[in-house]
This record gives C-alpha cells, sequence and structure tokens, in this order.
C-alpha cells in the first residue's frame, strides 16, 4: 500500500513551449505543487471557496490546467510576488469566466524552464 500520500492523485506531465520559447512543464506534483496541487482548488467546482480555497468555475484535467496556465502565462499581466523565486501572471479567461493567478519557478533541472507551483481563481 501506498502511504506517502492520502491524497489520491495522478496526473501525467504537461509541457509546453512559451510564446517566449522557453519550456513550461505542470508536473503531477504533490499537496504542495503541481497538478495535485491545483486539484484542491477543483473539490467543488462553482463554489466561490471551498475549505479556504478559491474553487475553478469547473474541473480541468491536467491538459485543460496546462492549457490555462500558458494562457494565463503568455498573455497575463504580472500579479503580485510575495515570495522571492516565484515569478506570478494573473489574466481572466473566459472560458471559466474567472480572472486567475499562475505561479511558477525556475525548474531545477535541464529538461525545462519554468515549473508550475499552482494556479487558482481569484476574486473579482
Amino acid at each position: 500500500m501506498d502511504t506517502t500520500s492520502s491524497n489520491q492523485c495522478s496526473a501525467e506531465t504537461q509541457s509546453d513551449r512559451l510564446f517566449t520559447g522557453k519550456e513550461l512543464v505542470l508536473q503531477e506534483g504533490n499537496d504542495k505543487y503541481g497538478y495535485c496541487h491545483i486539484v484542491a482548488h477543483m473539490q467543488k467546482p462553482g463554489v466561490d471557496n471551498y475549505q479556504g480555497k478559491s474553487q475553478f468555475s469547473k474541473y480541468l484535467n491536467e491538459k485543460q490546467a496546462m492549457s490555462v496556465a500558458e494562457e494565463v502565462i503568455n498573455e497575463g499581466d504580472d500579479g503580485t510576488n510575495n515570495k522571492s523565486g516565484n515569478y506570478v501572471k494573473e489574466k481572466y479567461i473566459s472560458s471559466l469566466n474567472q480572472e486567475v493567478r499562475v505561479v511558477y519557478t525556475d525548474y531545477r533541472g535541464k529538461d525545462y524552464d519554468y515549473s508550475v507551483t499552482t494556479m487558482y481563481p481569484i476574486g473579482h
């Protein structure tokens, strides 16, 4: 039995090239980063807030989450950065009817340039 995580989340790693030519990755991660961290914001889609976390208007699988993250990073505005080493971008995503914040960092390794830490809808 796998006891490393109580969170039954698994996801395929998604990666793609940003408009800048940099390579972005969305890893499965865990409850601290990556897709398995983002799913906390999809426990009750359509609800404003669940267990202290803002909720996306609909459930996103890892491919959909990656495409939202890319759109925000490619076209969004710089958001308030509260932690050194993080990059923050924000953009209104019409398919979700929500403003989304993406937090990402430099990838530690050679395969990619940036890694998505988290993303979540922000209040109106």
